[in-house]
């Protein structure tokens, strides 16, 4: 065989899901789904979430990444003592089996059905649509407030805003009064046998 020949190695994918006692016999899952035991000729230690490629005479560890399983993204909801509630695109999912000890509620996670949490991506929930910056600008926000001293000049911006701000706040104003006298005309002119124009013309 030539130095610039291709060697090329058919194999099954095996990520590592158990072992027994002495790790002699491990136990993993196959990408279709399906589990299988693997015994070696000499002891190997390998850790759960390990991926080999695994053929009819050999093995090889590879990187996760290989793994064709597409992790999802969702927020814990509650951890229980054997599974946690994952709130996801679809809904709430029920994810069994041991989690990591350090997972809180409201922590966004990534995770698979057949492993489980891999890693906290942050600690607080990500819905869609938020901004990555959502959390700088809070103080920017305008909060209500008792504050006499906060006033028009406190709005900012340029003065044609502020004075588009008062005018609509002066148009709700009227519109409110408005609709109020309305009210009244109406109940004055069930009582007088007046109409509620002729009251408002008076």
């Amino acid at each position: 065989m030539a130095n610039d020949d291709i060697l090329r190695r058919d194999g099954v994918l095996a990520r590592i899901t158990g072992f027994d006692e002495g790790r002699t016999a491990y136990y993993a899952v196959m990408p279709n789904g399906h589990s299988t035991q693997l015994t070696f000729p000499s002891q190997e230690i390998f850790d759960i979430g390990d991926v080999l490629l695994v053929g009819k005479d050999f093995y090889t560890k590879v990187p996760p990444s290989v793994w064709p399983v597409k992790p999802r993204v969702g927020v814990i909801r509650r951890a229980l003592e054997d599974c946690v509630v994952i709130e996801t695109s679809d809904g709430l999912e029920l994810l069994e089996g041991e989690y990591p000890v350090d997972i809180a509620p409201g922590n966004t996670v990534e995770f698979t059905d057949l492993f489980g949490i891999e890693r906290v991506l942050w600690p607080t929930a990500i819905r869609p649509g938020e901004s990555d910056h959502d959390d700088d600008i809070k103080q920017y926000r305008l909060t209500p407030s008792a504050d006499p001293s906060l006033t028009f000049a406190a709005f900012g911006g340029y003065e044609r805003v502020i004075a588009r701000a008062k005018e609509l706040m002066r148009s709700h104003w009227l519109c409110s009064m408005e609709n109020s006298l309305r009210d009244v005309a109406g109940m004055i002119h069930g009582v007088g046998g007046e109409s509620g124009q002729d009251v408002l013309t008076k």
